[in-house]
């Protein structure tokens, strides 16, 4: 699904004015002309597929990814399919298997392969399978991932700024997942529909996403936990789907700007220098989620409403992802992380290159040398003091251990200290 994403959003987003203070939803209607809009227009228009076409035809890895996804295509619409009805299992990161969620993933990826090679194409016998999957995917008992329902997840520690009375669980990362991909395929297929399919994945839409958090945020732990990554990634599935029904629902309004505003907030906490305090596994699963509401939004508004200005944002799109050292923090991973078209994309974006095309620079000692002095200053009783660094055990006995005060105790952890083995990852 994830490399699916990666390619369709490498293809499709070829193709700044605003502060990010807060925005309440007369500044979405004052920022994007709803009455103009027409399908599809989350990602690309009918004007301007024909540059997505050219770049297909004349550049040499565009070319290859369609070329993939056509092969894709013809597979998914020739197999057998039928329409299954599964229950996540109760305790599903204890399973063997979980049938439900590869169905749902499956079918998602099907339905979003085959839309996009329709429009790219405009090939109508892609479509009664595309729209059979998306009809699967509506008819999914649930979004939510089984491990998030409240058995499961009720007993966790909270994060910063979350209250622990927590009992409402009916949205997460999955399911914004899923309603980022059914509202895509929504805005692609819009031509082709019926009324009635039209509809019937708008109901689901609307059902299983937007309407459970809308009006509700304060229910959803989530929602304010702007240091933990849940928080933008679900905004941006909610900010999308509410994107994908403005044309037909210009009272979603109100929940893009919802939106916008807590994925500002969470933004704020990366910090100065683009760390983030999860790790770079989920620091990648954040920006990367939520660049797909970021260029709807930016797009749809003629660029009047851009996140990817944010400061934390355009200062540092992919330092720490890319060249942090840290280790793997619980799920976070300590890989460097994050998939290749959504480095391309914050880079286009925020003219924000990867440090590596800087002067190289010899990052010295002196660091270290002055908190040692800070701790012999003002220290009155015996300390514990630790250094993580990636420096040699012998440049750390010569150069370090000697200037602190004997009566406290230096305590070292080398880090890929072995020059041969060090990597970016």
């Amino acid at each position: 699904m994830a490399k699916l994403s990666k390619r369709i959003l490498f293809i499709a987003c070829i193709v700044a004015l605003v502060s990010h203070a807060q925005i309440k939803k007369e500044d979405i209607g004052k920022s994007i002309i709803i009455s103009e809009l027409q399908h599809p227009y989350l990602f690309f228009t009918n004007n301007e597929k024909p540059k997505i076409l050219e770049r297909i035809k004349t550049d040499p890895e565009s070319r290859i990814i369609m070329k993939g996804l056509l092969l894709e295509g013809n597979r998914f619409i020739s197999m057998p399919f039928q329409k299954k009805i599964l229950l996540q299992p109760r305790h599903p990161r204890f399973e063997p298997e979980n049938e439900a969620a590869s169905y749902l993933a499956e079918i998602s990826k099907g339905a979003l392969t085959l839309s996009f090679l329709y429009q790219m194409t405009g090939n109508t016998e892609y479509t009664p399978r595309a729209i059979e999957y998306a009809e699967a995917i509506c008819d999914a008992p649930e979004w939510i991932n089984g491990a998030h329902t409240f058995d499961i997840i009720y007993p966790r520690v909270w994060p910063r700024n979350v209250p622990d009375d927590q009992v409402l669980f009916s949205y997460d990362l999955n399911s914004a997942r899923v309603a980022r991909v059914l509202s895509t395929v929504y805005d692609w297929l819009y031509p082709v529909m019926t009324g009635r399919q039209r509809d019937k994945l708008r109901n689901a839409i609307l059902e299983k996403a937007i309407t459970r958090v809308r009006g509700n945020y304060e229910f959803f732990w989530w929602s304010s936990a702007y240091r933990c990554n849940w928080s933008a990634i679900c905004f941006s599935g909610l900010g999308l789907s509410s994107l994908a029904l403005l044309k037909e629902h210009p009272q979603l309004a109100d929940v893009v700007a919802e939106s916008y505003n807590r994925i500002t907030l969470a933004y704020d906490q990366i910090g100065e220098e683009g760390g983030w305090q999860e790790g770079r596994g989920y620091y990648g699963y954040m920006v990367h989620s939520g660049a797909y509401f970021m260029d709807a939004l930016k797009r749809v508004s003629n660029g009047k409403i851009n996140l990817f200005l944010h400061p934390r944002i355009r200062a540092n799109a992919y330092d720490f992802q890319l060249y942090a050292l840290t280790a793997a923090f619980g799920d976070s991973e300590g890989k460097n992380g994050g998939p290749t078209y959504a480095i391309n994309k914050y880079v286009s974006e925020t003219g924000s290159l990867p440090s590596s095309h800087k002067e190289p620079r010899d990052f010295g000692h002196d660091a270290v040398k002055a908190a040692i002095a800070q701790v012999n200053k003002y220290a009155r009783s015996p300390k514990k003091v630790v250094l993580i660094s990636t420096v040699l055990p012998g440049t750390t006995r010569r150069h370090f251990i000697t200037l602190l005060d004997k009566k406290h105790q230096f305590l070292y952890n080398p880090y890929l200290i072995d020059p041969n083995q060090q990597s970016t990852s």
